[in-house]
């Protein structure tokens, strides 16, 4: 699979969005609480904490709020992870950090366009994973400077 993978959705093109994660040895079996699923998904990220003057809202979800592809990968060779979804056609949004049992992914959020180094100082956590045999749905929490949002990832398992 090409992590530039192309796909149209309701006319427009967006980046193949992927899910990559390693579990530890110990990370609980797929089907239950807390384990990340393995296969391709089609959801999305959605943030429902709403902008203030002093938090602006981030530029994290595609506009219009399109569906996204998600590829999730597994693998008991190391404890991390990422998680990455494309905001636009050159631009993707990416968590790298420590995935555990309990079934929390937390680290660094960077966004920005493909190819360019993007900024930090925003951090995010993918927790409350629960996934079945038709997809999977996370809690999503990002926090940049003094200002906390909070939101959903998930999606639908595709053939």
């Amino acid at each position: 699979m090409e992590k530039n993978a192309m796909r149209r959705i309701a006319g427009t093109a967006f980046a193949l969005v992927c899910l990559f994660a390693t579990t530890a040895p110990q990370a609980r079996p797929a089907g239950e609480a807390g384990a990340i699923p393995a296969g391709r998904y089609e959801g999305g990220v959605v943030i429902t904490t709403a902008p203030t003057a002093a938090c602006p809202g981030l530029d994290v979800v595609p506009r219009g709020e399109l569906a996204m592809v998600i590829d999730v990968t597994s693998s008991t060779a190391s404890p991390n992870a990422q998680v990455t979804w494309a905001t636009s056609l050159e631009s993707v949004c990416t968590i790298g950090g420590a995935y555990d049992a309990r079934g929390v992914i937390e680290g660094p959020l960077g966004c920005g366009r493909l190819g360019e180094p993007f900024p930090s100082g925003t951090t995010a956590e993918v927790s409350e994973i629960t996934p079945s045999a038709h997809g999977f749905a996370a809690a999503l929490h990002l926090r940049r400077a003094a200002c906390t949002y909070a939101g959903h990832i998930g999606g639908v398992r595709l053939p």
